[in-house]
């Protein structure tokens, strides 16, 4: 008996059209904190940049380290945060002697 072939439904509304998405900002409407280094300091970089005489390469190299190294920060403040430790100990507060 031969398989009966069946079309497969696409739905349409999960891949919106570039004129709808081509006015949003780019963080609307999704996970990504609108807030990020990379908003918060891409000018002041810019001019950094430019009174330096930068590349692009190193322009977009140094946003791009800031906020690898915003991104750990946080990551290690969710991962103690999560672990719900009673008291959050640090090498600072350790007795030596």
């Amino acid at each position: 008996m031969p398989m009966k072939m069946t079309r497969r439904r696409v739905r349409h509304d999960r891949f919106p059209s570039p004129q709808r998405t081509r006015d949003r900002h780019p963080a609307q409407g999704s996970s990504v904190p609108e807030a990020g280094f990379v908003n918060e300091h891409f000018e002041p970089l810019a001019r950094e940049a430019a009174q330096a005489h930068w590349g692009h390469v190193n322009y977009l190299a140094s946003l791009i380290h800031g906020e690898a190294q915003e991104r750990e920060q946080r990551r290690i403040a969710r991962r103690i945060r999560l672990a719900r430790f009673p008291v959050i100990k640090t090498l600072d507060g350790f007795q030596w002697s």
